[in-house]
C-alpha cells in the first residue's frame, strides 16, 4: 500500500492525456500532465478523399485516424463503410461516426488474424510511426492511407522535471514504444531522487523502455488503458479522493 495521493506522470497527447487524467483522478490519483508529442495532420483533403473512394474495408488502429478525418471535415467518408478496428474504445467512435463495425481485437496482429479469414481489399487509415503487422499481414490487398504523424513538441515540462528530480513522481505511463523513447529521451539528463515505477501497455513497450530508471517495471495483463491502468490500482492499492496538479 502506498501512501495517498500517488502521484502519476502522462506524457501522452491531448486529447487522450486529458481523459486518461479525469479517471486517474476519479481512482484517486495526483496527476501531472506533460505531453511529449501532438497530432500534425499529413495527407490533404484530395488524397484522403480519393484513397477512400474505392470500397475497400477500412482499417483503424487508432482513434487519431477519426480525429484527423474530423480535422478536415471528412468525418462522413467513413458512413456506412466496413471498418476493422483496435481496441474497443476505437471502434465506439468510428461506429458513432457511422460505420459499420465487422472486426475488433485487442492487438494490430490479432486484428490480422480475424482479417485473414476475409477477402477483398484492405485501407489501413494509419500514423506514421506503426507496427509492421498489418502491411506484413496482407502486402497483396492492403493499402495505407497515413493521415497523421504524432509529432514530439520537445522536452518535458519544468513542472514534470522538478517533481521526477525530487522524486514525487510515483508512476510513469507509457502507451507505445515510440513514448517510451521519446520519454527515456527527455529524461535522460535528469537526475532522480528516486525513479518512478514505470507502467507499459505491453513487453514491446517495456523493451523500448529499458534504458528509463524505474523503481519498478509493470506491463498490463492485455493492450487496453484499462489493463494498464488495473495494473497501476493493483500496484498502488489507492483508493483516496483525487487532488489535481
Amino acid at each position: 500500500m502506498h501512501k495517498a495521493p500517488v502521484t502519476v506522470l502522462l506524457t501522452r497527447a491531448e486529447p487522450d492525456a486529458g481523459r486518461t487524467a479525469q479517471r486517474l483522478r476519479k481512482a484517486g490519483f495526483r496527476v501531472v500532465l506533460s505531453p511529449l508529442t501532438q497530432l500534425r495532420i499529413t495527407a490533404p483533403a484530395k488524397t484522403i478523399m480519393a484513397a477512400l473512394e474505392p470500397p475497400a474495408t477500412l482499417i483503424v488502429t487508432s482513434g487519431n485516424a477519426l480525429r484527423a478525418l474530423r480535422a478536415q471535415g471528412l468525418a462522413h467518408l467513413v458512413e456506412g463503410r466496413r471498418v476493422a478496428c483496435v481496441g474497443g474504445r476505437t471502434a465506439g467512435a468510428m461506429r458513432r461516426a457511422g460505420g459499420r463495425i465487422v472486426a475488433v481485437a485487442p492487438t494490430a496482429a490479432r486484428l490480422a488474424d480475424i482479417l485473414r479469414t476475409t477477402s477483398g481489399p484492405l485501407l489501413h487509415l494509419a500514423g506514421r510511426d506503426r507496427r509492421p503487422e498489418l502491411t506484413q499481414a496482407f502486402q497483396d490487398r492492403l493499402e495505407v492511407l497515413t493521415l497523421y504523424a504524432m509529432e514530439p513538441v520537445g522536452t518535458l515540462r519544468d513542472h514534470a522535471l522538478r517533481q521526477l528530480q525530487s522524486g514525487d513522481i510515483d508512476a510513469l505511463l507509457l502507451y507505445s514504444p515510440r513514448a517510451a523513447t521519446l520519454c527515456e529521451e527527455a529524461m535522460r539528463n535528469t537526475v532522480m531522487e528516486r525513479p518512478p515505477a514505470l507502467f507499459c501497455l505491453s513487453e514491446a513497450v517495456a523493451e523500448a523502455a529499458s534504458a528509463i530508471p524505474a523503481t519498478t517495471v509493470r506491463v498490463a495483463a492485455n493492450a487496453t488503458e484499462a489493463a494498464l491502468l488495473a495494473e497501476l490500482v493493483m500496484w498502488t492499492g489507492a483508493t483516496a479522493g483525487c487532488k489535481d496538479v
